[in-house]
């Protein structure tokens, strides 16, 4: 039985959006704007994903990987529903977007700037949301966003990066193993707090 997993809706997103951009692709478009109109229908007025709306849609077992640590799915797709809306204006993107980035960011994060236990341990996913929320939060002039991002990468993410340029897959595990996804999220938030809000990140 075929099912669709949430986790990596975000690089479908993605893969959509080029396909629109440089191709003009309208079964690209198709795909994409009804992945929206479902999103939509399983997000609630917390801006969570929500299995109870997937239960009342009869998609239980279908859609899979949608649970309380939505870093790994609803906080990665803000970046690419961003990045989707630039390119074609549609005003869903940039709706879901918005309770996506204010949902992960109140329950992943403390006003600290630390990881909640509902942050999750994958670090990808907490970068990458992190980086596609920055993004969206630079491109609303919201500094409030801008500096709850920033205050997580300096304070909660600090500890599993290193000063050359590796970082630890997943948290509080004991291992040495690594990964490169993340590393190029960290990047993309120094880039942007570097060309918004302090040069020093360039460093």
């Amino acid at each position: 039985k075929r099912g669709v997993e949430f986790h990596n809706m975000r690089e479908g997103l993605e893969g959509l959006t080029w396909l629109i951009k440089r191709r003009n692709s309208e079964k690209a478009r198709e795909v994409a704007q009804k992945m929206l109109r479902t999103l939509e229908s399983i997000t609630d007025e917390k801006g969570m994903l929500s299995l109870e709306l997937v239960r009342k849609i009869g998609k239980e077992g279908i859609f899979q990987g949608i649970g309380d640590v939505q870093t790994t799915t609803a906080g990665r797709l803000v970046g690419p529903l961003f990045r989707y809306y630039k390119v074609t204006g549609d005003p869903l993107a940039l709706e879901l977007a918005d309770k996506y980035a204010r949902s992960v960011m109140e329950r992943s994060f403390t006003k600290e700037g630390l990881l909640s236990d509902l942050a999750g341990n994958h670090i990808h996913s907490i970068t990458s949301s992190l980086s596609g929320i920055l993004e969206y939060a630079i491109a609303i002039k919201d500094e409030e966003l801008i500096e709850r991002v920033r205050n997580v990468y300096e304070v909660g993410l600090r500890e599993f990066y290193s000063s050359y340029g590796w970082c630890k897959e997943i948290a509080w595990i004991e291992s040495d193993q690594g990964e490169v996804n993340q590393i190029g999220d960290l990047i993309q938030i120094q880039l942007l707090l570097a060309k918004f809000k302090d040069p020093k990140y360039y460093a």
